[in-house]
């Protein structure tokens, strides 16, 4: 599935991206469907760090991702994770912290119609 995420903070990224809004394809989903694995259409190049991977969490704990679905749009954040945090056992733990890439925003389907 195909997403759009819209950043509305912090304010530096979204001038660095020039507001455009961040497009992926969904990997994966947590299994409390309250957060999603995201691989990037376009990477994002922070400083010396790339990121092919964002997870979003959503910000209400009545919204799941599957929500989506029905034409919803969630609101939450997101942080890039590593290539090597995507390939591990579980690339949905909050353990890496090697900085660079955080947002919140919110999240649609795209309509691939």
């Amino acid at each position: 599935m195909k997403i759009c995420i819209q950043i509305s903070d912090p304010w530096d990224l979204g001038e660095f991206i020039g507001w455009k809004p961040i497009i992926g394809e969904i990997i994966s989903f947590s299994q409390n469907e309250e957060k999603v694995l995201v691989k990037l259409i376009n990477p994002i190049k922070i400083i010396d760090k790339t990121f092919n991977y964002v997870v979003y969490s959503v910000k209400f704990q009545s919204d799941k991702i599957k929500d989506l679905l029905n034409g919803n749009t969630l609101c939450g954040s997101g942080v890039g994770i590593s290539d090597s945090q995507y390939y591990s056992t579980n690339p949905f733990a909050n353990t890496w912290r090697g900085g660079g890439l955080a947002f919140i925003g919110s999240l649609n389907l795209i309509d691939e119609k």
